[in-house]
């Protein structure tokens, strides 16, 4: 569910079409997919009941370290390619002397835009959205190998070691 509405997510926010009513369907079909992932409760209590009574702490512990450090690399991943191709991508398509200071003010805040010529103000919301729909794509691809990653766990019965 997650990785059907990352995707509709990209596709939507003009990859390949420009859509806001098939792209809020994409978060919110997304929210749910990350929501189901995130409410571990149930995938917890079965790794706890097959863990044991002397091992109960170390699954917990190890439940929720990978599920946070899933959380921030994911985060930390998808910002460093925004922020890398939306670089890339001002300093490409803005010219002249002030490019560096533009990326930079630009990059810190986006009332920025309002002291920008209509030209300089295009291209800038090209690079966002540029940089975006990469971010979308690369969220995308990750789900995608998280699902391929999920056919090959083996599914035990409670009470058997």
């Amino acid at each position: 569910m997650f990785g059907a509405g990352v995707t509709m997510v990209a596709v939507n926010a003009g990859t390949v079409k420009h859509s806001i009513l098939w792209f809020v369907v994409g978060l919110l079909v997304q929210g749910l997919g990350g929501g189901a992932m995130l409410s571990g409760t149930t995938s917890l209590i079965s790794l706890i009941a097959n863990a044991g009574p002397a091992d109960q702490a170390i699954a917990t512990a190890g439940s929720y370290l990978f599920r946070s450090l899933g959380q921030v690399t994911g985060l930390a991943i998808a910002n460093t390619v925004l922020q890398n191709v939306l670089r890339k991508t001002l300093r490409e398509k803005l010219h002249g002397q002030d490019v560096d200071e533009i990326v930079r003010r630009v990059r810190e805040s986006l009332d920025y835009l309002e002291e920008l010529g209509p030209e300089a103000r295009g291209i800038v919301r090209y690079s966002y959205e540029h940089a975006l729909n990469t971010a979308f794509w690369v969220m995308a691809c990750s789900a995608g190998l998280a699902l391929v990653t999920c056919l090959f766990i083996r599914e035990t019965e409670l009470g058997k070691k």
